[in-house]
This record gives C-alpha cells, structure tokens and sequence, in this order.
C-alpha cells in the first residue's frame, strides 16, 4: 500500500494531471517565436505556467503579464 501511495503522489506532482494548451497558448507562442514554424515546444507546468521554447533555444514563459 506504501509503495502505490508513492507512486501516485509522485505520479501527481510531475504534473501529468493539470497540463493543458490551448488555442490562447498557442497564438502567444507564435508572437513570442516569431511565427509558427519556429515553435520547438510547449510546456504546462503543474502550477499552470505555459513555456515555449524556440528553435532558436530562446525560452519565454507565456502570459507573464496575468
């Protein structure tokens, strides 16, 4: 019991639960890239912070201004 009551709590806090990107994200990744073709990725962080990273490895969290 100890043993799946860790691997749950380690399996919530990776974050797995609550990421989520949508049309918003994506449209702010594009202005902070420069333009779609130039998005390498983007992460949703656990406590709901969007990062994309560029091709360029230029990394910038979105929507910092909420």
């Amino acid at each position: 019991m100890k043993t799946i009551a860790i691997i749950l709590v380690a399996f919530s806090l990776s974050g797995c639960f609550y990421q989520s990107v949508n049309q918003y994200d994506l449209q702010a990744a594009i202005k902070a890239c420069g333009a779609m073709e130039n998005i390498a990725h983007i992460s949703a962080g656990f406590g709901g912070r969007e990062r994309v990273t560029c091709y360029d490895s230029k990394k910038i969290f979105l929507h910092e201004g909420k």
